[in-house]
């Protein structure tokens, strides 16, 4: 095979039907016959289109970190990224997924299903080491450095592509309101000062728990193991127990069974609980 090829997208065609088939449902108003559930998928495909449009989508990133908001926000970017493709008449190149790899205090459930999620969707990963904090700086500088490179090359035989020159990244990513450290987000976010400039862009943000459950089981698509076995909220290793109020007898209910949404992160230990 040419290694041309393996750049391909192999999973355009099914994503392009997903779309199709959202926007079908979206415009028939039968999600569940919840309309504003439906409303907010669109709103949500619509969000990613437009950072696509923006920033090119060689500089657009699926930040993907396992958990039940990621598979909304993977497929989600999927359907964005194909009626991207399909509208603009360019190369269907794979779409780009980060991982923050915290080898030390990670679920290997979560690891898991990150690579087996890539290889069914088609993406092409970065495994970045550490946390987000520690880990964006170098992997932007990374890019970065790559880009200087590919202008070399490009002035070295007088061909400018000049949409090389496209420089915000953007990241997509499953933060939600009622996540830890989220009072000063919102949908669209730029960067900290004293941080390279990127795009921080939650498209899921305004969503409740419920409303994850309900797009994942409708569209039957795959989640991390861990939600069937008690987990309503994943974080590390250190910081993430069942959740006690999916109890039920001698075991413990999948995380979709959770009748309080306010207990989602009753799981997650605080710090001053240790």
């Amino acid at each position: 095979m040419d290694s041309k090829d393996n750049d391909v997208w192999n999973d355009y065609s099914n994503s392009l039907m997903l779309y199709e088939r959202i926007e079908n449902l979206y415009n028939d108003h039968l999600i569940e016959k919840r309309m504003e559930l439906s409303e907010d998928i669109m709103m949500g495909i619509d969000y990613i289109y437009d950072i696509f449009r923006l920033c090119k989508e060689s500089n657009v990133f699926l930040s993907f970190n396992g958990g039940k908001d990621a598979v909304v926000i993977l497929h989600l970017f999927r359907c964005a990224y194909a009626k991207y493709l399909k509208d603009m008449n360019i190369k269907r190149k794979k779409p780009q997924l980060i991982y923050f790899k915290d080898e030390m205090n990670e679920f290997p459930e979560v690891y898991q299903f990150l690579n087996e999620s890539a290889f069914m969707f088609d993406f092409h990963i970065s495994i970045i080491k550490g946390t987000w904090k520690n880990g964006i700086t170098n992997f932007i500088e990374n890019v970065q450095k790559k880009y200087q490179i590919t202008i070399i090359d490009q002035l070295k035989t007088n061909s400018i592509d000049p949409t090389i020159f496209y420089s915000t990244l953007a990241f997509i990513n499953g933060t939600r309101f009622n996540d830890t450290n989220t009072e000063k987000l919102q949908i669209l976010n730029v960067s900290s000062r004293g941080l390279p400039p990127y795009l921080y862009v939650n498209p899921v943000f305004y969503w409740t728990y419920g409303a994850i459950w309900t797009f994942i089981l409708y569209f039957k698509f795959n989640y991390c193991i861990l939600y069937d076995h008690g987990y309503s909220s994943i974080g590390s290793i250190k910081d993430t127990v069942k959740n006690e109020f999916l109890k039920c007898n001698d075991c413990y209910l999948p995380a979709y069974f959770l009748k309080n949404w306010n207990y989602e992160r009753y799981n997650r230990i605080q710090p001053n609980d240790k």
